[in-house]
């Protein structure tokens, strides 16, 4: 979980990689705010001591899940070095961070988007990216190994762009980069496996996201 606000912080914004937190970075109205902190103002919410509105963003489970695929693996050759959710594939495609850049492309080209979906219960826990939506439903403080649910006043799907509009005014800011979630044309099929295996690993986000989904 990505935590934002503005320099009042008068409200704060919770998101994901691949859930706007990129447009939000490069937003100059918004700076990104720190679990212990965030943590703070949960505990000052609770108690009454704080009204600021908690906003989570949300997205679709399985366009995140495309989108990450079609962006981390099938484009693998389009970044200038490896990150940390390439390299936790390494091990299951024969490869290594001493394997050559060429090797390493080639491996991640030849892996389909079943061999990714088959592979999702082995990886999903080892890097935000993949890590399911609705861990950001708790706040953790490490130090203390003390985590609390959050309350949030309002949950957004960043595909609802007349949801997106009300949450601007909400928070009277205008997002300066609108990455409204474009997808890919590609069309992804779903054997009877890989339907089991994304149900499985994200039987939460879906629940939720069949929830608010139809919120206007």
């Amino acid at each position: 979980m990505k935590v934002f606000s503005t320099q009042d912080r008068e409200f704060y914004i919770c998101t994901n990689y691949k859930v706007m937190y990129s447009s939000l970075m490069h937003d100059k109205n918004f700076i990104l705010i720190n679990n212990k902190d965030f943590f703070v103002q949960n505990l000052l919410k609770k108690i009454g001591l704080s009204k600021k509105p908690f906003y989570l963003l949300f997205r679709d489970p399985i366009r995140k899940l495309e989108s990450f695929y079609a962006n981390k693996i099938v484009l693998a050759d389009s970044f200038s070095k490896w990150e940390h959710c390439q390299e936790i594939f390494f091990e299951y495609l024969g490869i290594s961070k001493d394997t050559s850049d060429s090797e390493k492309i080639i491996a991640f080209k030849s892996m389909t988007y079943e061999k990714f979906i088959e592979l999702l219960p082995s990886v999903f826990l080892r890097d935000m990216h993949l890590t399911p939506q609705t861990y950001a439903m708790t706040v953790e403080l490490e130090k203390i190994n003390m985590s609390i649910q959050i309350a949030y006043d309002d949950i957004f799907d960043i595909g609802n762009h007349e949801r997106m509009d009300n949450l601007e005014k909400l928070v009277n800011v205008i997002f300066e980069h609108k990455n409204r979630t474009n997808y890919s044309s590609t069309t992804y099929r779903y054997t009877s496996e890989m339907k089991r295996i994304v149900n499985e690993v994200y039987k939460d986000d879906i629940a939720l996201y069949n929830k608010i989904k139809t919120i206007n």
